[in-house]
């Protein structure tokens, strides 16, 4: 007889290490250098996350609040990112959507909802 065995939830600091292997195949100019630049960022997103999860599991918070709360982090990131040397626009939302992609079936799972 088979029992169903749910799939462990993604941990955060999974997503984090993802996202930061996304960026780092993206293969910058100077990655050395704006690799911390670049990890602090993500840490920020996956940070907002977890805030979201918690603000979830008390039920003080929608799905629309919480993508309103996600794009508003997505901008800061590019606009935080675009300001670095070296960094365009294009190669931004390169980095960006490369690492966000990565995890979207992730966030889906650690939060039921589809943010992205």
């Amino acid at each position: 007889m088979m029992f169903y065995t749910p799939k462990p939830k993604p941990d955060a600091s999974q997503m984090y290490e993802k996202m930061l292997a996304q960026c780092e195949s993206y293969q910058l100019n100077d990655w050395t250098r704006l690799k911390p630049l670049l990890a602090a960022e993500l840490e920020g997103f996956i940070l907002m996350l977890k805030w979201i999860k918690q603000m979830q599991e008390m039920n003080e918070i929608t799905i629309d609040q919480a993508r309103i709360h996600v794009d508003i982090q997505r901008n800061t990131m590019r606009t935080r990112i675009a300001a670095l040397p070296g960094m365009d626009l294009l190669r931004v939302e390169g980095v960006l959507n490369k690492c966000i992609d990565s995890i979207r079936t992730d966030i889906y799972n650690y939060l039921g909802w589809v943010l992205l």
